[in-house]
């Protein structure tokens, strides 16, 4: 699948704090994980280099061709973050601002909505449940409503996106009133069918899967 720029009539218009926002996502904080590990092998090798060309032996040579990989894993892993970077700045500038609400606390599960009609005068609502490890600024309660920037991936039909990838707005900014704007930002009547929903019992859906909301 393939992800697209979609159009939002109501934009989440956020700016994000990157360094925040890796301490709540699990990819990101792999991803910087990883690069902690390269920054500091390479401190080592540096060391080894320095003690192989004192003794002028094959560690030396050894120590040369590892610091080489090292580098280029470490390049590699800078461009990651670069890209990645700005696919977040974009996400949280111009993504769509979605509602979700808590339905589990440990752990915490949201039951997120989204549209995912591509044609603007038509609509297609579905939920999805996401699952996640963190929620500052958030109290971590049953119907608690969580503001969340949307984006779409484009799958084999013309008319809908596949699927939708929500990430809450407090991962992105710790400023409080921020978060209460976008909450209050939230289209009523999305809101209200996630109560809805919730009301009925119906929320035993697989982590992950879009469903689509029938006679919404």
């Amino acid at each position: 699948m393939k992800e697209i720029s979609s159009y939002s009539d109501n934009p989440v218009n956020v700016v994000v704090d990157y360094f925040r926002y890796i301490r709540h996502d699990k990819n990101f904080r792999i991803l910087w994980t990883i690069i902690v590990i390269v920054g500091v092998t390479i401190a080592s090798v540096c060391l080894l280099l320095a003690l192989g060309y004192a003794s002028n032996s094959i560690l030396f040579w050894l120590a040369i061709a590892i610091l080489i990989i090292l580098l280029l894993v470490g390049i590699a892993s800078l461009a990651m973050v670069k890209i990645s970077y700005r696919i977040l700045k974009d996400k949280y500038e111009s993504a769509d601002l979605t509602p979700a609400i808590i339905i589990n606390i440990s752990p915490i599960r949201l039951m997120c909505f989204a549209d995912v009609s591509i044609d603007i005068d038509d609509s297609i609502p579905v939920v999805k449940i996401s699952e996640i490890g963190s929620l500052p600024f958030h109290k971590i309660q049953v119907g608690e409503v969580v503001p969340c920037a949307s984006d779409y991936l484009q799958g084999t039909e013309d008319d809908r996106w596949s699927d939708f990838r929500p990430t809450p707005i407090a991962w992105a900014t710790g400023d409080d009133l921020i978060i209460r704007a976008s909450i209050n930002r939230l289209k009523k009547e999305e809101v209200e069918l996630l109560r809805k929903i919730i009301k009925s019992g119906n929320t035993q859906f697989a982590t992950g899967k879009i469903v689509k909301i029938k006679n919404a």
